[in-house]
């Protein structure tokens, strides 16, 4: 990170350069990466999915380990990459792997690092055993279910903006489709849902392959966050596409 290590927000061992959280650095290098990759040759596209590897895999972000994952799987199943470059992206990933447990043994050894060593471990385990054990998954299980039952409890017009925000849980409930539900009801989800129906319908990259790429990446980090909407890069990561798609359909 570019910040002291007591600055708010920052969280040792994890890096997150201007961004403080390690998970929106996580975010914004794919959305780079989705847009980077619209403006290279084939050929050299692993080299740009290598470099972003090795970005998410500091910032121990289990979202963006997945999503990369999730979207070199795609480009390869679409032969947006070449099958040379899915070999390489293969290693890359072995790689990344090993890279990520180096650091940990890293920081375990590091004084200023040892504490958080476990927590990195644990994000590391759920690779291995599928499982979640640490205090940040225990925390999205629960403000996951009072968002459902706040939805449930005004299912039509929701409980209100901003009522994810002011409940006693400290946090929200790191996942957009259920902040849209509780706070605005089916209305929000709606809402929702046509963000992703203009994102897979739009026009805004020459290849299909990368349209879906980021239909599939909007749908999959709203899993992880309530927040997409709350930063310039991801509104613009969608508003490209989807004016695109609305300009195209005027014509």
């Amino acid at each position: 990170t570019l910040y002291p290590p007591r600055t708010e927000g920052v969280i040792p061992g994890r890096a997150a350069a201007t961004l403080l959280n390690a998970n929106k650095a996580g975010e914004a290098m794919m959305l780079i990466t989705l847009f980077g990759l619209a403006a290279l040759p084939r050929r050299l596209r692993p080299l740009l999915l290598v470099a972003a590897a090795v970005g998410v895999v500091a910032t121990f972000g289990r979202n963006s380990m997945l999503a990369w994952i999730v979207a070199v799987g795609l480009l390869v199943a679409t032969r947006a990459v070449s099958a040379a470059g899915a070999a390489t992206l293969f290693g890359a990933g072995v790689a990344g792997g090993l890279l990520a447990g180096a650091l940990v043994e890293f920081a375990s050894n590091t004084p200023e690092l040892a504490r958080a060593a476990s927590d990195l471990a644990g994000r590391l385990g759920f690779f291995t055993s599928g499982r979640v054990s640490d205090d940040s998954a225990s925390e999205r299980l629960t403000v996951a279910l009072a968002a459902l039952d706040l939805f449930f409890a005004n299912p039509l017009l929701g409980a209100g903006a901003g009522s994810t925000y002011l409940w006693a849980l400290p946090v929200s409930p790191h996942n957009l489709p259920l902040a849209l539900a509780a706070e605005f009801g089916l209305v929000g989800l709606a809402g929702w849902i046509w963000a992703v129906v203009l994102l897979w319908r739009g026009r805004f990259f020459a290849e299909r392959p990368l349209q879906i790429v980021g239909a599939v990446l909007f749908v999959f980090y709203s899993m992880f966050s309530h927040s997409l909407f709350d930063f310039a890069y991801w509104l613009l990561a969608m508003a490209l596409p989807a004016w695109a798609t609305v300009a195209v359909e005027q014509l």
